[in-house]
């Protein structure tokens, strides 16, 4: 989980470690020191009481002027009246209430100068679309010397070695072990060394590790791995694409392994989920009910616990984000969550409020980001509401906040909300 320490203060075993690995007692303090501290809690605190102290004198003058008016018509007694305003007053200082807390913005990390951005986003490490690699909390940069431009998924394991997905025109996987030693293992088009693989996302479960890319010959490109993404081979089982079919790479969470068996969701023409119990060998897919066109469908995928108390995950209860991102304020087919395994996929009673790149779980409440914002979900995907206005494209968290990557080499945090 993401662990970040605000002003220039830094732990000794943190100090005495980055020190150790070349980096100057200076560097390191500036490097915590970055944390942007918002404005003044107590003075918002002020603000916000002294708005609700006119709505509540708005609110009880109006009352009076009602009351008068249904004394003469006799059709409620005094009793009802007070209940009832108690009823609609209670409302509408929670609404206000809430509507101010959730726009309040905790801090911000400026881990870059660059105007880069970040859509690989790990509980311990971020890529960026320059090619480096940020190690969390420090974000010092891990691959000082060597760059890999797109990098759109990244992963720990458990051996605390480096696992990145680089895509574009220069689809490969880039392992970096504990010494520093990178090997980058490039992904070809029919073994023509001048065509990339374009890859869209990976997930991992302990040593093995899933890998999914664009089509090739109309099959979509499927590896696995069973020693942490070091070598790869292809899966047995062959997918089919429609044509104008692919995936899409927007936060490398179009692909997950739930329970050991390997998923993911296709889009564009034809939208799709699916999933292997047999490390690929075989599968079975089920439709999306995403809009036909090159850019639209699922960008994220997201499985749900079967409470909100639980953090096991059920391979029957999916959640998939997205959209069309030339149409960022889109809210129409944002959307689609299924409760028995892909088979049948519902809309939410309120989506999204535009294109979504990124969702995922925490602690019973989902929270999606794209270009226009931050959404929140308190019922699994049914309903969503806003959390933020800002322009993110990965999300990531810790027991109390929520991370999301932005411009200018830039992470806000936001406090998490209550599911209460």
């Amino acid at each position: 989980m993401i662990s970040i320490i605000h002003k220039s203060y830094v732990p000794k075993q943190q100090l005495s470690s980055s020190v150790n690995e070349g980096l100057s007692e200076v560097a390191v303090r500036e490097s915590y020191a970055r944390v942007i501290e918002p404005k003044d809690e107590a003075k918002n605190q002020v603000i916000r009481r002294k708005r609700l102290m006119k709505v509540e004198k708005a609110f009880f003058d109006l009352l009076f002027l009602l009351w008068k008016k249904v004394r003469k018509s006799k059709l409620v007694s005094f009793k009802t009246f007070i209940v009832v305003s108690k009823v609609y007053f209670i409302v509408l200082i929670n609404g206000i209430s809430n509507s101010t807390a959730f726009s309040q913005q905790n801090k911000i990390i400026q881990y870059s100068q660059k105007a880069i951005h970040a859509r690989a986003f790990d509980d311990q490490y971020i890529g960026t679309n320059n090619g480096e690699i940020y190690r969390l909390p420090d974000f010092a940069v891990v691959n000082k010397f060597d760059t890999f431009p797109e990098i759109r998924d990244i992963h720990s394991t458990i051996e605390n070695e480096i696992i990145a997905m680089q895509t574009g025109d220069k689809g490969a996987v880039i392992h970096i072990d504990n010494q520093g030693n990178i090997n980058r293992v490039p992904f070809y088009e029919n073994n023509d060394t001048t065509k990339s693989i374009f890859l869209d996302g990976m997930s991992f479960a302990g040593n093995i590790g899933f890998l999914m890319g664009d089509p090739v010959n109309s099959h979509f490109s499927l590896y696995k791995t069973r020693d942490f993404g070091r070598t790869w081979t292809s899966c047995e089982g062959k997918i089919k694409a429609y044509s104008g079919e692919a995936a899409f790479a927007a936060s490398g969470s179009t692909v997950d392994i739930i329970n050991g068996d390997f998923s993911f969701v296709s889009g564009g023409l034809k939208s799709r989920y699916f999933i292997s119990s047999d490390m690929g060998n075989s599968w079975k897919s089920f439709e999306i009910p995403f809009p036909s066109c090159e850019s639209c469908g699922p960008y994220s995928m997201c499985y749900l616990p079967k409470k909100s108390t639980s953090f096991v995950k059920d391979s029957k209860r999916i959640v998939v984000v997205g959209g069309d991102y030339k149409k960022p304020n889109e809210s129409k087919n944002t959307c689609f969550y299924s409760l028995n395994g892909g088979k049948t996929w519902k809309k939410p009673k309120k989506s999204p409020n535009g294109y979504r790149s990124c969702v995922i779980e925490e602690n019973g409440i989902l929270y999606c980001c794209g270009t226009n914002g931050i959404d929140f979900s308190k019922d699994f995907g049914k309903t969503w509401n806003s959390l933020s206005k800002e322009n993110c494209f990965a999300l990531s968290s810790n027991e109390t906040s929520i991370f999301a990557t932005t411009t200018n080499g830039r992470i806000i945090i936001f406090k998490k909300v209550e599911l209460n």
